[in-house]
């Protein structure tokens, strides 16, 4: 256990959703809204702020008959308020597709 407590490695913020057809948000910890920014492309925003700006964040898409790749852009400008993270799903020609699932964990300390 680190000197900042025994939540200090918990995930700051998850969710869990599906962005075929109507979105929809399946499980969700510390989010305040979704974004469909386009094809394959959700953001995500962050109920409370970031303590820094070092952070962490990963996720993953299922997509049927595709090996998937999800890239992360922290839209947060080099700032650690007002955070968001914007993920985008390719399969395996590069090309942007709405998963059928998708989830992402960010790591890193709140204010």
């Amino acid at each position: 256990m680190s000197s900042f407590g025994p939540d200090h490695h918990a995930a700051t913020c998850w969710a869990c959703w599906e962005q075929t057809g109507t979105n929809s948000v399946l499980d969700s910890h510390n989010c305040s809204g979704f974004t469909d920014n386009g094809t394959g492309i959700i953001q995500i925003n962050i109920a409370k702020n970031m303590a820094n700006t070092n952070y962490a964040s990963t996720g993953n898409s299922e997509i049927s008959g595709h090996y998937t790749s999800q890239g992360i852009n922290n839209n947060n400008g080099g700032q650690n308020t007002g955070y968001a993270a914007k993920f985008t799903a390719r399969v395996d020609n590069g090309s942007r597709v709405d998963p059928n699932k998708a989830g992402s964990v960010v790591h890193g300390d709140l204010a």
